[in-house]
């Protein structure tokens, strides 16, 4: 998947086509900025086959979508009841896909304090102290 970088103002989302298939879960979604203030939120609907999530980004920030099951669909015995699936390595059923808006324009969550440069320069300096031995 190319990254996802937009302008402010620009909608910012994607949409889905997976044909007409019917879903084994129904879903929910949610935008957060910064993954933590929830700008929108709605329902996904995969019996179409196609269904859209968008956004315009206000602001520089990251958007955080997370799409997660809800509901069982099609309910047989062979089927486990806990989701499966999902795309963050948890078998959880969970999708999560992000954008950045504008990347370059995102600045720090907390200043720096004023001793940052100072404190680095010191700690990555050799000290006359200890003496490094190769490994």
């Amino acid at each position: 998947m190319p990254p996802a970088f937009y302008n402010i103002g620009r909608l910012s989302g994607g949409s889905s086509l997976l044909g007409r298939v019917e879903p084994t879960y129904s879903y929910k979604w949610a935008v957060r900025r910064n993954n933590a203030i929830v700008l929108k939120e709605g329902a996904l609907d995969l019996y179409t086959g196609r269904d859209k999530i968008e956004i315009t980004g206000d602001q520089p920030e990251m958007l955080y979508v997370a799409i997660e099951p809800v509901a069982r669909l099609v309910a047989d015995d062979a089927t486990p009841t806990a989701f499966t699936g999902g795309s963050t390595g948890r078998d959880n059923g969970l999708y999560a896909v992000g954008a950045a808006v504008p990347p370059n324009k995102i600045g720090l969550a907390t200043p720096r304090p004023s001793d940052f440069n100072s404190f680095w320069s010191e700690s990555s300096s050799p000290s006359p102290k200890s003496r490094s031995t190769p490994c």
